[in-house]
């Protein structure tokens, strides 16, 4: 009778170790793809901050000399489109 608990309790053993390595394996795999995930929500909010920031470093107001007298850019293409010369309007 004891030979059959210890084969039983090597058999029990044998496989709380098969099921341990395949429950470290999974874990193992889910946080690497839980540390990818992380991965791609920084880089998202990166590309955010970019796209949040990029109109304000590429539209500045400036002056800009027509003729005799200093305009807005923003008045600049006003005139234009309003059909001023052109060459008046941008040179």
């Amino acid at each position: 009778m004891d030979r059959a608990k210890e084969s039983d309790r090597a058999a029990e053993s044998a496989e709380l170790a098969n099921y341990f390595s395949k429950f470290s394996a999974a874990l193992t795999r889910l946080e690497d793809e839980l540390t990818r995930w992380k991965n791609y929500e920084s880089d998202y909010q990166a590309l955010k901050t970019t796209l949040l920031d990029l109109p304000k470093e590429t539209s500045h107001a400036v002056m800009v000399r027509a003729n005799n007298e200093i305009v807005s850019a923003k008045e600049k293409k006003r005139r234009f489109y309003l059909g001023q010369n052109y060459w008046e309007t941008w040179f």
